[in-house]
């Protein structure tokens, strides 16, 4: 047997072989001429045949707006949508079971959406399937699940009326804090005036997850109102004399005094 290849038109040749069989990959639509030549050396008429190269789709702005999901958020994969293609997104985590989105150029999905414990997960795969008139080409992602911060707060639970005090924001980058009072830092510091504050910040890790603390609870103590009580009424005593003056008003006391000459 004895091949020529020529392009589709037939108008230049573009390879040959021999053998009853070839194998070669087909880069273009390609036209096939064969002649076979028996023991004798007679040689048959040339036979004919064309076998088309279809193309592969092409993906194009192939994108995703993260290379993580933090756990309970969105993530967005895309691809420039072509209407002559099909697409089909599985993603596949820790080997465990596979799920299939519904055909579409866009998908969003959520943690909860897939079904897996993100508690002990670190990153899954997605594989997106574009086909195109039965060829078909895969591109895959690879997102990392990030747990948010264990954002908690520092400081005293219990202050005296008046008294400056501080409390501090940890877990999380110093850069991304958010107090319940609209503070930015990991510090605040302020005056306590009311009976009970009640604080409570976010915060964000490296990759931007945010977590939240437990509500921080400030009892602000108002000072004592001391009374002194003395025996008699015009605050005099005989010299030499024991008096006995007794302080209400507060649970401990220190008592300071001086004399007169």
């Amino acid at each position: 047997y004895s091949w020529t290849l020529y392009d589709q038109n037939k108008t230049n040749s573009i390879g040959d072989a021999t053998g009853p069989e070839i194998i070669l990959p087909l880069a273009q639509t390609t036209y096939f001429e064969v002649i076979a030549q028996d023991v004798h050396g007679c040689k048959s008429n040339p036979q004919h045949t064309i076998i088309t190269a279809k193309p592969y789709p092409v993906i194009k702005n192939a994108s995703t707006n993260k290379d993580y999901v933090c756990t309970g958020l969105d993530v967005e994969l895309a691809v420039e949508n072509n209407a002559n293609y099909t697409y089909l997104w599985k993603t596949d985590y820790q080997n465990s079971s596979t799920h299939t989105f519904p055909t579409s150029t866009t998908h969003e999905f959520k943690d909860s959406g897939i079904n897996f414990d993100t508690e002990n997960i670190t990153n899954y795969n997605v594989k997106l399937t574009v086909t195109q008139d039965g060829c078909s080409i895969d591109t895959l992602y690879s997102l990392s699940v990030s747990t948010p911060p264990n954002i908690y707060i520092v400081g005293p639970n219990s202050i005296c009326e008046g008294t400056p005090m501080q409390l501090i924001a940890k877990g999380g980058t110093s850069s991304n804090y958010v107090w319940s009072n609209n503070a930015t830092t990991d510090t605040i510091t302020f005056t306590a005036v009311s009976n009970i504050k009640k604080f409570a910040v976010t915060g964000k890790n490296a990759k931007g997850c945010v977590g939240t603390s437990d509500s921080f609870n400030v009892t602000v103590n108002s000072h004592p109102d001391v009374k002194i009580k003395i025996p008699t009424k015009d605050s005099s005593v005989c010299i030499g004399s024991t008096v006995v003056i007794e302080a209400t008003g507060a649970s401990s006391y220190t008592w300071a005094y001086t004399t007169e000459d």
